[in-house]
């Protein structure tokens, strides 16, 4: 097949990419219908851990403070009365802590019971949520073509104003699991790598943006290569520094940290010519 060939099969027309960016608009606002249940569900589940957040950081707390105790307790090593009395100090000190954190942990269980069947339901409603999202979208990812149409981009990009791709930022831990388990993510970074370097402008934009947004252009310009390098040098930096935040960050789990730093290193490693 020469290269005409391959090119003419390669264009999609403006009337089918119009359809298709037509069809992503209309299921983005379909899937959005059931946000407002999710986003009631998970205010209830942020509520929750914000009554008992101070509680948990107390006993982060007194945990440091019986650390610190007991390191002093083991280096009284003296004998004599002014030694009895040091230790005695410090034990009744150590004894009035843990009945200090007996008493919180009791709270915090009793108070964590309904907190746990909202988190599970949550979970279930959000699994429902990645599931519809999924059946309705990623067909449609799969066969549109960005190349420099504004539109077919703004109309992917408008997927991230689904709830399920929120940060959940006043949730401790993310109560439905990482984005990056989720296919319909790596869907629209592929689908965005079909904008090639003509709109990499919106694409280094979006490695500043939220989580889903950053990790769905890592996998764009993953697969766009060292093309997007060429047209922008400002992305291979931008891959830098999110690695080097990745390495000091230290509220993610690891499992979390290390599949977001493979993720950037194989960005990385893909702008190599």
């Amino acid at each position: 097949m020469n290269a005409l060939a391959i090119l003419l099969l390669s264009v999609v027309p403006a009337n089918d990419r119009a359809s298709m960016v037509d069809e992503i608009s209309k299921a983005v606002v379909q899937l959005k219908e059931g946000d407002s249940k999710m986003k009631a569900m998970y205010n209830d589940v942020a509520q929750g851990y914000k009554k008992v957040g101070p509680t948990i950081t107390r006993i982060k707390e007194i945990n440091h403070d019986l650390a610190v105790l007991k390191t002093q307790l083991v280096n009284v090593v003296g004998v004599g009365y002014d030694y009895d009395v040091a230790r005695d100090s410090l034990n009744d000190r150590i004894r009035s802590l843990e009945r200090q954190k007996a008493k919180l942990e009791d709270e915090v269980k009793s108070k964590k019971g309904s907190l746990e069947d909202q988190e599970r339901a949550f979970k279930e409603e959000e699994a429902k949520a990645w599931e519809a999202a999924g059946k309705s979208l990623t067909p449609l990812l799969a066969e549109l073509r960005i190349d420099d149409d504004r539109k077919a981009l703004d109309a992917v990009m408008s997927i991230f104003d689904l709830f399920i791709f929120d940060d959940h930022k006043d949730v401790p831990t993310a109560p439905g699991g990482s984005v990056l388990d989720q296919p319909l993510l790596t869907a629209v970074g592929k689908c965005l790598a079909t904008s090639g370097t003509k709109q990499i402008t919106r694409l280094k934009k979006a490695l500043e943006r939220t989580v889903a947004m950053k990790y769905a252009a890592v996998i764009a310009v993953t697969e766009i290569g060292p093309d997007a390098v060429k047209a922008d040098k400002e992305v291979l930096s931008l891959l830098h520094e999110l690695n080097t935040t990745l390495i000091k960050n230290k509220t993610l789990t690891s499992a979390e940290r290390d599949a977001r730093r493979r993720m950037v290193q194989k960005a990385i490693d893909a702008m190599r010519p």
